[in-house]
């Protein structure tokens, strides 16, 4: 099973994202701040969207932050 970005990885691999942003945009935006593999493969498997903010594509995705 992959893991699971946690939400601060999520956060600061989109922290420059404009939103709203489509899911290719937020993978483009994740690569050029350096972002892990995990948030870039989490990201790729985005359904195809306009996603208005951070929040909601932490909430689309998941993460592997304990509860």
């Amino acid at each position: 099973m992959t893991q699971l970005p946690t939400s601060t990885a999520l956060r600061d691999a989109l922290n420059a994202a404009d939103f709203p942003a489509d899911k290719d945009q937020l993978v483009e935006y994740a690569r050029a701040a350096g972002a892990e593999d995990e948030v870039l493969r989490a990201l790729r498997a985005l359904p195809l969207a306009d996603y208005r903010s951070t929040d909601e594509v932490i909430q689309s995705v998941g993460t592997s932050d304990p509860f």
